[in-house]
This record gives structure tokens, C-alpha cells and sequence, in this order.
């Protein structure tokens, strides 16, 4: 089973609307708030990645790790391409 991890910001309309696909397909997953207090290293890391893959950090920041617990996707923003491809496509 895949495990997937929305990262958020409080006020992200597109955080919404990618958890809302997850829903409506009913594909567990876990939520982080990276804006809240404590998350700041969380959010230092966030903004790495995005500039490693050279992408805007918009949220969400989705991940996706196999059984294994190896990384086999992570993206910005809301992706309906990507979340059908390695979530709803995988299950």
C-alpha cells in the first residue's frame, strides 16, 4: 500500500481541493500543516525540495512512498495528472 502525505498551509485552496480528490476516491492519506508552530524545520525542508526540483513552492506538497517506504513521487501544487497517475492508477 502507498503512503501519502498532503503538506499544507492553513488558508491553501488547492490543499482543499487535492484532499477533497483523495476523498472522493477514498485514498487514505495523512495531513501536515507546515505553517503551523514546530513545523518550521518541516517547512525549511519544504521549500529545499521545491528548490532541488526547481518548482515553485506552492501547496500542497504531496508525497508518495511505496511498502518499502522509498519516495516514488513528490509535487507542488494540485495535480490531478500526477495524483491519477501514482495514486488512483496504483490502488
Amino acid at each position: 500500500m502507498r503512503a501519502i502525505t498532503v503538506h499544507t498551509t492553513a488558508s491553501c485552496q488547492k490543499c482543499r481541493i487535492t484532499k477533497r480528490k483523495l476523498d472522493d476516491a477514498k485514498i487514505p492519506y495523512a495531513t501536515i500543516n507546515a505553517s503551523e508552530k514546530g513545523n518550521e524545520l518541516l517547512a525549511d525542508a519544504i521549500r529545499a525540495r521545491a528548490d532541488e526540483l526547481n518548482s515553485p513552492a506552492e501547496m500542497p506538497y504531496v508525497t508518495v512512498y511505496d511498502e518499502h517506504n522509498v519516495l516514488i513521487a513528490d509535487w507542488f501544487s494540485f495535480r490531478p495528472d500526477l495524483i491519477n497517475e501514482h495514486i488512483l492508477e496504483a490502488n
